[in-house]
């Protein structure tokens, strides 16, 4: 669950008055792995005129979930979890960078590179929880947004996290291939 809650705080737009559950997104596979995840029935919505795919459907306990968890609404206001314990940060995060995060390329000489655009509260604590777990080696937080990580350590750290688990990754089916293959290792 705490891959798809990570994924929500990118994707995940409930409905202010009603129990509404909605994820968007362009990568349709990212749709798909969360529908698979809720073991969700419901046929996702694909906007061909903005070249997305939406999963919606109404679930008042689900919601109450996900705003347990964070993912309150208005993005702007979701704060790092405090009760994702440390065997699940890494499925929270690995979730987050699959439905928000892409790594580049980028430099002389050419490196793989990270930027994460997202309010700073969470990227502080995004960043604290890459150096507890020994992921990134540049210890100042960010002061503004967009987070970055530009040397070849800190996406190599940050990718060894993200798959730490690769067999119960593969297993579960928890990321997106596409998304690992971009960090080229």
């Amino acid at each position: 669950m705490w891959y798809v809650v990570g994924a929500s705080y990118s994707r995940y737009f409930p409905d202010r008055e009603r129990p509404m559950n909605t994820w968007s997104s362009s990568d349709r596979g990212l749709i798909d792995l969360i529908k698979a995840v809720m073991e969700s029935g419901h046929k996702i919505i694909d906007e061909k005129k903005t070249h997305t795919y939406k999963l919606r459907f109404w679930n008042g306990h689900l919601q109450s979930a996900l705003f347990n968890r964070g993912c309150t609404p208005g993005k702007e206001s979701r704060v790092f979890p405090k009760n994702v314990g440390k065997a699940h940060v890494s499925h929270f995060i690995r979730g987050f960078f699959d439905a928000h995060v892409s790594v580049s390329e980028g430099g002389d000489p050419i490196i793989k590179q990270i930027q994460i655009y997202y309010n700073l509260p969470f990227l502080i604590e995004l960043h604290e929880q890459l150096i507890q777990a020994g992921a990134v080696r540049d210890r100042s937080p960010p002061e503004k947004s967009p987070l970055g990580y530009r040397s070849a350590e800190d996406v190599a750290g940050i990718h060894r996290f993200l798959y730490r688990d690769l067999d119960y990754i593969h297993r579960s089916g928890l990321y997106l291939p596409s998304k690992k293959e971009r960090f080229g290792m």
